[in-house]
């Protein structure tokens, strides 16, 4: 945690420089050419080859330059205040305090920045000498280090002082207090308080496809994991296959392979640990296995997954649903086309209900309080489409094409794509799924199909409810 501590005393540190140089840095504006002549808040300077000197003059103040330069005096007031107020709250507070006076400085200093930036924008005609043409010049390094520093200082408001510091207070280490038991019992809750929010920040970045940065919160996790309920424990499996799903997407398959024999090597000797890891565990697995070629394992894995997912949430849950699908790829690669059918069959079955009980929701929601947002996670709408438009592309590149089945998942597709309010979209998957229901003489999914397809024009002429 003593590291937590020095990157938020680092980060001060840096917006107190930024907008330090900011202020006292002669280039905020520059001339093209050999970039000998430049202007700041205080002087215009022009650099003299024959003696190598820079030879500057006071800048002729403005009305505009005046309040640049007392704005940009005030953001390093404004930030030095709240780095010396936040060095002492770190050994003065008491517990359970919070830094909102730290963070208030923080944002006056950011508002300060960007007013000074944004009116030597506007105004930098009546700022600059009346004698330099604006069009042979550009901004300097010091105008950007400002805008820079603005967005850096709500950052650190926002993501640091508001969600971290105040669960930083009572976490005090040996070197900077001297901690009392009942105060040792704090920490591993407050720490405790940080596993959830790095875990939760992880699979957030995971479904929104930044890899990278679900990682870094992944590793957080897994150290705050080891500092609270130490090595070679249950409570390490989590981290160790957010780790590892985050590694898949990035390709590290050798890592993935070290991350879960860890987590396997855990589970195997904790016989209390719960079917829902187990069901994560088996999964990662599976699809390991099925990207090193290892089929036969990996249908194994799978058959393991849908046994732990169908005990902790029912063999008709879309949680169990994953697995079903997962085992049906492998039997496709295996040429096992029967069975692959069969399986694809029962994931559009468990869909095609759960995403019709969600259309009924919807609508109700929509007749009583006239709400037409999308009702489905954007993120969980791209898995689920990916994995429809896969069971769909099967079966329409079969010979021996299956019309039930075909109406069955583009109904779900225009449903899904209904739900998350694009009206195109649903409207060709239902396109797809009607004609594929009118082969079959009085199909029992003909009405509903043509139901949803009536609405999604109605609702594409009518410009109150129609797609932005």
């Amino acid at each position: 945690m003593a590291y937590l501590l020095m990157f938020v005393t680092l980060l001060h540190l840096i917006t107190l420089a930024m907008v330090f140089i900011a202020t006292m840095e002669k280039s905020w504006w520059v001339w093209d050419g050999l970039g000998l002549e430049n202007s700041d808040l205080w002087y215009n300077c022009r650099f003299d080859n024959i003696t190598g000197a820079w030879f500057c003059a006071s800048s002729k103040e403005t009305e505009w330059l005046q309040a640049v330069q007392v704005l940009m005096v005030l953001s390093v007031v404004f930030s030095s205040v709240s780095f010396l107020v936040f060095l002492g709250q770190l050994f003065t507070m008491s517990k359970g305090g919070l830094f909102y006076f730290t963070g208030l400085c923080q944002v006056f200093a950011g508002l300060t920045t960007f007013s000074a930036a944004l009116i030597y924008k506007l105004h930098n005609k009546e700022i600059l000498p009346n004698s330099k043409e604006l069009t042979s010049g550009h901004f300097g390094y010091c105008f950007i280090l400002a805008w820079l520093d603005a967005v850096h200082q709500q950052a650190d408001w926002m993501g640091i002082h508001e969600k971290i510091c105040k669960l930083l207070i009572p976490i005090r280490t040996p070197t900077l207090l001297s901690l009392q038991k009942a105060g040792r019992m704090e920490i591993l809750l407050k720490k405790a308080e940080l596993i959830d929010i790095c875990r939760l920040a992880a699979q957030s970045k995971l479904s929104e496809g930044r890899h990278q940065e679900a990682l870094s919160a992944a590793q957080f996790c897994l150290r705050c994991s080891i500092d609270v309920h130490g090595p070679s424990t249950i409570q390490l499996v989590p981290p160790y296959l957010l780790l590892a799903e985050a590694n898949f997407a990035l390709g590290n398959l050798s890592l993935v392979t070290d991350l879960l024999s860890q987590a396997q090597c855990t589970v195997l000797k904790s016989p209390e640990c719960s079917h829902a890891v187990h069901h994560r565990l088996h999964r990662s697995l599976g699809r390991l296995h099925t990207l090193t070629g290892n089929l036969e394992e990996a249908l194994l894995d799978f058959a393991n997954d849908i046994y732990y997912a169908s005990e902790e949430y029912g063999p008709q849950s879309t949680v169990t649903c994953g697995g079903y699908f997962l085992m049906a790829n492998v039997f496709a690669k295996q040429g096992k086309m029967p069975i692959a059918r069969s399986l694809y069959s029962e994931v559009a079955h468990i869909w095609h209900c759960h995403l019709t009980k969600l259309l009924k929701t919807d609508m109700e929601n929509v007749q009583t309080l006239d709400i037409w947002k999308p009702s489905v996670d954007k993120a969980q709408q791209v898995e689920l489409d990916e994995m429809l438009r896969t069971m769909l592309e099967f079966e329409q590149s079969n010979s021996r094409k299956d019309s039930a089945q075909i109406a069955s998942v583009a109904h779900c597709l225009a449903m899904l794509w209904f739900l998350g309010r694009d009206f195109l979209k649903a409207l060709g998957f239902g396109s797809t799924a009607l004609q594929a229901s009118q082969l079959i003489p009085n199909h029992d999914l003909t009405e509903p199909i043509q139901g949803l397809l009536q609405l999604v024009r109605s609702l594409q002429t009518d410009p109150q409810h129609g797609p932005n």
